[in-house]
């Protein structure tokens, strides 16, 4: 089992460990030594921590949306500086073991500028697409649109699921500016219009349309938000002292790590 305190403390000071085992970092060099697209997952999950530490798990998918634990983080804050300390931890402590670089296809986050930052400055995650939460884009958008009647919201909707299911970046530009202009022809959704722009489709996060990773992965990290449950379920859904909250979570990686269930790229037929 590896704890790994990289720092310990405040805001000048901040406090990241990291959680991982043996068992866990076998199951995911399994990707690079079989050849699988390696997407990787990140979430956060708070409230655990009664000093209000957030708790962070990183994982990847197989293409039948399989959860694998790759490591657990619990940090102080979610700056650039943590999320730095805690990726080029995991990826030296990885390449120690395997004398192998770690290798990440995609990575699966949500719209946070510190997130992204510091994946573009580590490699191996700096070669990768990072590609959004396809929830995170619907959640964001409601909170825009939650004051819309049923008609526009509908459109608005409609307009994403679209945009959402191309299958080449050529359909996407078509779809995209069909649905643009669809969206301008209404005088309640022209402001939206303009946000979804700036916010969804130019900016870099941009890629969220299903043809950016392979056939039946993940397009969203719900995966992440199931075990996430799991870790709420094992510190009993409470915020607990730090040394217990990273007693529970040592525990609970080497449970997960337990499980011998390796990557697959195939599907099973329905029964």
């Amino acid at each position: 089992m590896v704890s790994r305190v990289l720092e310990k403390g405040n805001d000048e000071d901040p406090f990241v460990v990291g959680i991982s085992t043996l068992h866990l970092r076998i199951k995911i060099n399994q990707f690079r030594q079989n050849g699988h697209f390696t997407l990787f997952h990140i979430d956060a999950t708070f409230k655990l921590s009664d000093l209000g530490y957030t708790v962070i798990t990183c994982s990847f998918t197989d293409r039948t949306r399989t959860y694998h634990l790759a490591a657990i983080l619990i940090v102080s804050a979610r700056t650039y500086r943590e999320y730095d300390m805690a990726f080029k931890s995991f990826t030296k402590l990885y390449q120690r073991v395997f004398e192998y670089q770690l290798r990440v296809d995609a990575i699966m986050g949500d719209a946070a500028d510190a997130q992204f930052n510091a994946y573009r400055r580590i490699s191996p995650f700096s070669e990768s697409k990072y590609l959004m939460c396809f929830f995170h884009v619907l959640y964001n958008v409601h909170k825009r649109t939650r004051h819309l009647q049923t008609g526009p919201a509908v459109t608005v909707v409609s307009g994403i699921i679209d945009i959402h299911c191309t299958t080449s970046h050529k359909e996407f530009c078509t779809v995209r500016e069909r649905v643009m202009a669809q969206w301008r022809m209404e005088s309640k959704l022209s402001t939206f219009a303009d946000y979804f722009e700036e916010q969804w489709i130019e900016s870099r996060f941009w890629r969220w349309q299903i043809y950016h990773s392979p056939s039946s992965y993940a397009t969203t990290n719900n995966p992440c938000e199931v075990f996430n449950a799991t870790v709420k379920r094992h510190v009993q859904r409470k915020a607990s002292a730090i040394r217990i909250l990273i007693r529970s979570t040592v525990t609970l990686a080497g449970d997960v790590g337990s499980d011998v269930h390796s990557p697959s790229t195939s599907i099973a037929p329905p029964n």
